[in-house]
């Protein structure tokens, strides 16, 4: 019996590492979604998009200043206005 619950126990612990796995992988995929709005955004507003900003952009995580930076994406009057938001 102590066996069988100390398997369960096991089993529980590796499924709740799985389901948190799961969820970043979720989050990671937002946030590389996001980044691609936001380049496809600059790209369709301002022509080709260089290298800096891109790589800024790949260094960026969070979904609230990724989500900033969209907004600021659609509004700013140039890449230099963008860059400077970064």
């Amino acid at each position: 019996r102590r066996r069988v619950e100390n398997e369960l126990r096991e089993i529980e612990n590796e499924l709740r590492r799985v389901a948190s796995i799961r969820e970043e992988g979720i989050e990671l995929g937002r946030v590389r979604q996001q980044r691609t709005s936001i380049l496809t955004l600059l790209t369709k507003r301002f022509g080709s998009v260089d290298t800096a900003i891109e790589e800024a952009l790949g260094d960026k995580t969070d979904m609230g200043e990724l989500e900033r930076l969209l907004l600021t994406a659609a509004m700013c009057g140039s890449l230099d206005e963008f860059k400077a938001s970064l």
